[in-house]
């Protein structure tokens, strides 16, 4: 699935959830949201920028390349029905949090890798979070809103997005520029490590 089809569905979803009983606490789940809707577009796009730098790293061949592309493609295709489900028994913002976690475990694995195979596993892990969290992110946004303030709120996560998809290329160019592909996946962690803080803090 792709990005844009992706917001497109998570968006649809969170302006169609039933109006809020309170607006207590709406701004801090706003934070996480948004901060999740950044790690879905800087992943992809770190991944077509450090693509070339990957190949000749690894000594990979075209249809390897491929596969680091569309690793992450096959887990929202096959599981996101059943992560979807998972959200009632075990709650949505539980499955949010393990779906931030696993992207942070995917860019690490990705990061550390020695080989293809490891490549491939930590390309997985990003694919995982997004079974998890695209049936479950946005609703939790959705249901923390009123009606009336439900189009600003999405209109922010959306805003989000757009500039992560526009500032990543930027800073992962620069990054391979002076360093290894490697570092560009290790840029993912703060800010996995900010959407789980501010989700914890809205627990509290």
């Amino acid at each position: 699935m792709s990005n844009v089809s992706l917001i497109l569905t998570d968006r649809s979803l969170a302006l169609s959830e039933p109006k809020a009983e309170s607006t207590q606490g709406s701004t801090k789940v706003l934070a996480p949201s948004s901060l999740r809707s950044c790690l879905m577009f800087v992943s992809s796009a770190v991944v077509t920028i450090a693509l070339a730098a990957i190949g000749r790293d690894m000594r990979l061949s075209p249809l390897d390349l491929q596969w680091i592309m569309n690793a992450e493609l096959l887990p929202p295709a096959a599981l996101t029905l059943v992560a979807g489900a998972l959200g009632a028994p075990f709650g949505q913002k539980r499955i949010f949090l393990a779906g931030i976690a696993i992207f942070g475990l995917g860019a690490t694995a990705t990061s550390f890798a020695p080989r293809f195979a490891g490549l491939i596993v930590g390309r997985l892990l990003p694919g995982l979070r997004e079974a998890l969290i695209l049936p479950n992110g946005l609703s939790v946004l959705g249901q923390a809103f009123p009606a009336d303030e439900k189009g600003r709120a999405v209109g922010i996560w959306s805003a989000a997005a757009a500039v992560a998809s526009g500032v990543a290329p930027a800073i992962a160019g620069a990054m391979l520029d002076h360093g290894s592909w490697r570092s560009t996946f290790l840029m993912l962690l703060p800010v996995v490590a900010g959407a789980q803080d501010r989700w914890a803090k809205n627990e509290e």
